[in-house]
C-alpha cells in the first residue's frame, strides 16, 4: 500500500525539476514514510482504547460485563504487538 502510495505521489505531485525516476524516489522515499505509518498505527491503538474507557459513564466504570473494556483491552494488545514489530530497541 505504501508503495502505491508513492507511486501515485510521484506521479501527480512530485517535482523537483530534474528527471528523479520513479524506482529511485519510492526506494529513498519507503523507509521513511514506513516508519510514519507504523508510528500512526501505534497513535491508532492508543488512542481508541483510550477513547473506548473514556467513552464509559461514571457508573460503569469497574464493571466486567461492559464491552469497553475488552475493546480497550484489545487495542492495548495490538498496540503492544504493533510495538514489538517495528519498535525493537
Amino acid at each position: 500500500m505504501i508503495t502505491r502510495y508513492l507511486c501515485h505521489y510521484h506521479k501527480h505531485y512530485y517535482y523537483t525539476g530534474k528527471d528523479d525516476d520513479l524506482e529511485a524516489y519510492v526506494q529513498r522515499e519507503l523507509p521513511i514514510v514506513r516508519d510514519e505509518v507504523y508510528k500512526c498505527l501505534l497513535l491508532n491503538n492508543y488512542f481508541w482504547a483510550v477513547w473506548s474507557l473514556r467513552m464509559l459513564k461514571d457508573e460503569k466504570l469497574g464493571d466486567q460485563n461492559v464491552f469497553n473494556f475488552d475493546f480497550a483491552q484489545g487495542r492495548v494488545e495490538m498496540f503492544n504487538h504493533v510495538k514489538s514489530l517495528y519498535f525493537k530497541s
